[in-house]
């Protein structure tokens, strides 16, 4: 079977923003181009172990590329150097004002790129001048539809600062052996939050049996 093929595995995202008052101002709906290195770095550290790390010789190899741009080695799933609780888990379920974790959003344009490592220039939180305020993130699968299964990584962001703020890319950060992403988009066109306006994000994981 050729690699060509069409996957049985999708992304979409979905941002609903609402006006002050809670009502719904505006809904982007668009399949994700998203997927990046690490992502498939994260799933062949899943299929191996700390032992199996004879694959420099390819692009994905059990290393991954931090936010910081540096290369760091994984011991993979059944490591002994693994965190939480020996799992090798790298995790999205961030708190509220955690920006390492779960859905995030930045300010960048530049194009998708495989081996991206992070978001161009993600926004801080807090109520300052160009922040926003991240809600804790929520990680659900959805009832199925037929033979398709969806997990949705949500996450509310609000502007509580002084004056507008825009986001023009998102995408997912985890943490575990390093501080990584997964997942980046940028969006057609930037989207607005005025004073007291806020957004839901929800990144859809899609399998299609």
């Amino acid at each position: 079977m050729s690699e060509n093929t069409n996957p049985n595995i999708g992304a979409a995202y979905e941002i609903t923003v609402f006006n002050v008052d809670g009502t719904v101002k505006q809904v982007i709906q668009e399949e994700a181009k998203c997927f990046v290195l690490n992502f498939l770095r994260l799933i062949k550290n899943l299929l191996s172990n700390g032992g199996d790390a004879n694959y420099t010789n390819l692009v994905v190899y059990t290393n991954f590329r931090n936010l910081a741009g540096a290369v760091v080695q994984s011991a993979g799933y059944l490591g002994a150097t693994t965190p939480n609780s020996g799992f090798g888990a790298f995790l999205a379920n961030g708190a509220s004002g955690d920006i390492t974790r779960g859905v995030v959003v930045g300010s960048g344009s530049t194009p998708v790129t495989a081996d991206d490592y992070k978001l161009e220039s993600i926004i801080a939180h807090g109520t300052g001048v160009g922040q926003l305020s991240y809600d804790m993130v929520a990680i659900q699968k959805m009832p199925p539809v037929g033979s398709t299964i969806v997990i949705a990584v949500t996450r509310i962001v609000s502007n509580n600062s002084a004056a507008p703020v825009s986001f023009s890319e998102l995408g997912i950060y985890q943490v575990g052996q390093a501080s990584i992403m997964t997942l980046r988009d940028v969006i057609a066109s930037p989207v607005v939050l005025n004073l007291g306006e806020s957004a839901l994000i929800a990144y859809k994981i899609i399998i299609n049996g």
